[in-house]
């Protein structure tokens, strides 16, 4: 009896002392969290009044908050740490200085660093990847401009700038930084016709030709969400109806049962059946639901170029089309890498088509993604030779045939032997041909409304 009560007593200590312990790490965790995130509201309360305080120190032009946009959107990206990735905002008219230490403030784990962000001068400010090579620990002499709330660096203690020039010049540009950060703009004129490459007909952001008018656009409504939806049912119902019985016939076969195993694994599977109906019930109701979405989604922006009169309106999302002469489309292939604050390496291509350069705020603009600047160019070429009224460049999109898919952006993807038996094996699971049906028919009442909206503002602003 003794010992029994012995034994109850140490109990009792040890779970006391286990609750006590994570008392404290909860209280301790707790305090941390707290002082971290209250030095950031108050770093944050400083850059609201020091903007209040303080005169910038120089305007912007149009050219250089175009600029900065385009390097603020790639560089939060990778900023998770901070919590930018999710930040946005235009960019302020004004440049404002701010002097004094640097210093990082960070929450770790043994798992490494979970949050992190960087003050000068007691503000929180974002420092380009780019930039932090030259930050020092006292005396740091920071430009910075507002993006929403957010202090974005453009230049740090004479070593480093973001942006060189204040308008853009009429002519092919291309920079390097220490990080190996490349940028690389090709100016393209659509009276000279490019020659050196070859039209890329397949590309996935040539949407419809109408008459003499191809409509091209940015958005491009893939199979896959359908895909993933039919997989997740089939997914499910294998679990449910499948997996039990198989597992019961592997084991009774093992143990020499096979003939019991397949009657007690074919009762399972009708045991669990209706509970496979029900969830094949819902599915009807889900492809709804995921086709009202993507049929509400924004149009996105999109571009007609008008073969006969040689004109080109661009669309984007306002109530208005803006258009602008063949001959006076500004058209650039502009290629970027650069390096992440993980160290990875990240490269982007576009063909940027405007109504005007990016000197002027009031432009109506569309940026098509490519894999590369061959395939890029190969757009464009495709385009003047639509316009030359030679070939048509529209092929179906996201074709498939022979083992080859389309990508929008230009790639072809080239498919081995062992991937072309999973698709096979994949194929019924995820829904077979109905996901490229609904998404091609997606495609096309998007593209109809688009041409009938279009079509009204055009007629509206006659």
């Amino acid at each position: 009896m003794t010992d029994l009560s012995s034994h109850n007593v140490a109990s009792s200590d040890s779970s006391g002392a286990l609750l006590l312990l994570l008392l404290t790490i909860i209280i301790v965790g707790l305090f941390v969290f707290s002082r971290y995130y209250l030095k950031r509201l108050n770093s944050r309360h400083a850059l609201k009044m020091m903007l209040k305080k303080e005169n910038s120190i120089r305007d912007l032009t149009s050219y250089e908050k175009f600029q900065i946009k385009d390097s603020f959107d790639r560089e939060i990206r990778s900023r998770h740490l901070e919590d930018y990735h999710n930040k946005s905002g235009s960019v302020g008219s004004q440049v404002f200085r701010v002097e004094g230490p640097a210093e990082q403030h960070t929450i770790k784990t043994t798992r490494g660093i979970i949050s992190r962000y960087l003050t000068i001068g007691g503000l929180e400010v974002l420092v380009p990847t780019a930039a932090e090579p030259f930050l020092k620990d006292d005396n740091n002499d920071a430009e910075f401009v507002m993006i929403g709330d957010l202090a974005f660096v453009i230049a740090l203690n004479e070593s480093h700038k973001l942006i060189d020039n204040k308008t853009e010049k009429d002519q092919d540009y291309s920079s390097s930084n220490i990080l190996g950060d490349y940028q690389n703009q090709k100016r393209l004129d659509p009276l000279i016709l490019l020659e050196s490459h070859d039209p890329l007909t397949g590309c996935g952001y040539f949407k419809d030709i109408k008459e003499s008018r191809l409509l091209a656009s940015d958005v491009t409504f893939y199979d896959i969400n359908f895909k993933l939806l039919f997989g997740l049912y089939s997914g499910l119902i294998i679990l449910l109806c499948g997996i039990p019985p198989l597992l019961f016939l592997i084991f009774g076969t093992l143990f020499g049962y096979t003939e019991k195993a397949l009657i007690v694994g074919n009762d399972i599977f009708w045991d669990m059946w209706p509970f496979g109906e029900l969830i094949l019930f819902t599915l009807p109701i889900s492809l709804v639901i995921l086709i009202i979405y993507q049929l509400a989604s924004g149009p996105g922006c999109a571009i007609i170029f008008d073969q006969t009169q040689k004109k080109v309106l661009f669309y984007d999302k306002s109530s208005e089309i803006l258009s602008t002469d063949w001959k006076n489309l500004y058209s650039l292939v502009e290629t970027k890498e650069w390096m992440t604050q993980y160290g990875w390496p990240m490269s982007e291509t576009f063909l940027e088509l405007a109504s005007m350069d990016r000197n002027y705020d009031d432009r109506a603009s569309i940026r098509l993604k490519f894999f590369s600047t061959s395939a890029a160019l190969g757009a464009w070429r495709a385009i003047q030779d639509f316009m030359n009224e030679e070939i048509p460049p529209l092929e179906s999109n996201n074709l498939k045939k022979d083992g080859h898919i389309n990508e929008p952006d230009g790639r072809s993807e080239d498919l081995s032997v062992l991937k072309k038996t999973a698709r096979a094996v994949l194929y019924p699971l995820l829904g077979g041909p109905i996901p490229y049906w609904l998404a091609s028919w997606i495609t096309q009442r998007k593209q109809q409304t688009m041409w009938r909206y279009i079509s009204s503002l055009s007629n509206a602003q006659r």
